[in-house]
């Protein structure tokens, strides 16, 4: 990766951490109350590392493919929790 995309990705994936980090704080919410924040929380922690994976650590094409669907299913999940304010996000009725 070039540099500029290398630091411009770990510069996103912080700021996304540290917002999702503030917003518990400024809330004040209870992370045993507030699962649904705890848990979108912890999907972005996956999300960056299946991320990381697909775009520098796998070795093989089919490894990156597996990985990149795997992070767009994890985006897919924190957007259905965030939109929900509820753990089974897009699963709700």
């Amino acid at each position: 990766m070039r540099p500029l995309t290398k630091y411009l990705s770990i510069g996103i994936d912080v700021l996304l951490l540290l917002a999702g980090a503030l917003l518990w704080a400024s809330l004040d919410y209870n992370p045993f109350q507030q699962t649904w924040l705890a848990l979108k929380l912890s999907l972005l922690g996956l999300y960056i590392i299946l991320g990381s994976f697909a775009l520098k650590r796998a070795k093989t094409k089919q490894s990156q493919i597996l990985f990149l669907i795997s992070a767009l299913l994890c985006v897919s999940l924190i957007v259905g929790i965030a939109l929900k304010r509820h753990p089974a996000g897009w699963f709700l009725s």
